[in-house]
């Protein structure tokens, strides 16, 4: 070692050479005497040149080895004034913006202004990978993701690490309008994150996905079924909307009347859901069934209503009532008006009653059973008197009491139509 040697050196001169600190500051670099160190560079600290420059970077060097932050950040900060040495500065640089990051994580914090131009500085640097991966982090916890946003756009030449966190950022500002009802602002945000590409695959089709249910609640049913369809091709069955994805497909095949199309995708959701107690499942197997009930399929519609109605039977009188109409379809008015009664029966607040005495009185006509139709139609017209069908209800009555010679009643009921919704069609 020369230690030794230096510190007879020293010991034995008046003023020795600042290059001499330096080297002996080195000797106990490699010795491990980081204090001694020290002492030694703050020697060979002077004029404004490239030694003091380097001395400055060994200072800070030492200092984190004594685990002394400050002042190391602070013989860093001096060290990346200078450009004597280029890679010195490069060195100094870094090490002052990662201490600076270490004791302010955040995206107002002055280290990511100063990674930010060390990466303008030194873009092919050694440690731009590891820049790229501390902004990035910082970019991905913040919740400010505008400033995040911000603070990414200042890079001139983004790594891949900042291109993915971009990608993120901008998915989550999708999201946070979204939240907030602004379907417009949510769908730029969207596209701009999809337009970077797979540098964040699930941060891409997450978006495809939410831009699917904005446009949906746009109404723009076209865009939301492209968004859908691009999220279910792309998306692992892991993941967690993954069977709400062909959900909402079907929705918005069903809502621009493609049902052969919303069958498949309501089938698809079908088998892609492990939790078969979501409302969803039972209302996926109605869709179906209202998709083959409009493609006059009606025992296709009639199976799937009463797979829906034994999936969930809270919300089954939808169902029982859709499989008693597709009865009728079928001529089994019989079966239509059993159906109905059992209807009525299991579900006495349903939102769908006024229509199932309506419908009843309807099967019983085709049955000739004209009297039992006339006493369901008062039910429904004393019972539902604010009903939109009460007023129709009415008109049947008037009709019945005719074909059956009874004039007065039939007179009767037509006058009652007419005093309770004047302006209507009806009367």
């Amino acid at each position: 070692t020369a230690i030794p040697y230096y510190e007879n050196y020293f010991g034995s001169t008046a003023r020795p050479l600042r290059g001499d600190a330096y080297f002996m500051g080195l000797s106990y670099m490699e010795a491990r005497r980081f204090n001694e160190a020290v002492q030694m560079f703050q020697k060979a600290v002077g004029e404004r040149d490239a030694l003091t420059q380097n001395a400055q970077l060994q200072i800070g060097q030492a200092q984190l080895k004594l685990g002394q932050k400050q002042q190391a950040q602070m013989a860093f900060e001096a060290a990346s004034r200078d450009n004597f040495d280029p890679q010195v500065r490069e060195t100094a640089m870094f090490n002052y913006a990662l201490l600076a990051h270490e004791t302010n994580f955040s995206v107002f914090s002055e280290s990511i202004a100063l990674f930010e131009n060390f990466l303008k500085e030194f873009p092919n640097s050694p440690y731009t990978d590891q820049v790229n991966d501390i902004l990035a982090e910082t970019f991905l916890t913040t919740k400010d993701y505008q400033a995040a946003l911000a603070a990414i756009n200042r890079i001139s030449r983004p790594g891949r690490r900042i291109l993915e966190a971009k990608q993120m950022v901008l998915f989550q500002l999708g999201a946070q309008e979204f939240i907030n009802g602004d379907m417009n602002a949510a769908v730029q945000h969207f596209n701009n994150s999809i337009a970077l590409g797979n540098y964040d695959a699930k941060a891409r089709n997450n978006a495809y996905y939410w831009r699917g249910e904005a446009y949906y609640r746009m109404a723009n049913y076209p865009n939301a079924a492209s968004d859908f369809q691009a999220f279910t091709q792309n998306a692992s069955p892991a993941d967690e909307n993954y069977a709400m994805g062909w959900y909402n497909l079907g929705y918005t095949r069903f809502k621009q009347n493609q049902y052969s199309s919303a069958v498949t995708a309501f089938q698809q959701y079908i088998s892609a859901e492990t939790n078969r107690n979501r409302t969803e499942y039972a209302d996926a197997h109605n869709r179906i069934g209202d998709s083959y009930y409009y493609n006059r399929s009606f025992a296709e519609a009639e199976r799937f209503y009463t797979t829906a109605a034994t999936i969930n039977p809270s919300a089954a009188d939808y169902a029982a009532y859709q499989k008693a109409f597709v009865m009728g379809l079928q001529r089994n008015y019989q079966g239509k008006a059993d159906a109905l009664d059992d209807l009525m029966r299991r579900y006495p607040q349903s939102q769908y009653f006024d229509d199932a005495l309506y419908e009843k009185s309807r099967a019983l006509v085709m049955m000739s059973r004209e009297s039992e139709a006339i006493n369901v139609l008062q039910q429904l017209v004393s019972g539902y008197p604010n009903s939109a069908l009460s007023s129709q209800a009415g008109i049947q009555l008037g009709q019945l009491y005719y074909n059956g010679g009874n004039y007065q009643n039939s007179i009767s009921a037509y006058k009652n139509v007419i005093s309770k919704f004047p302006g209507t069609d009806d009367a």
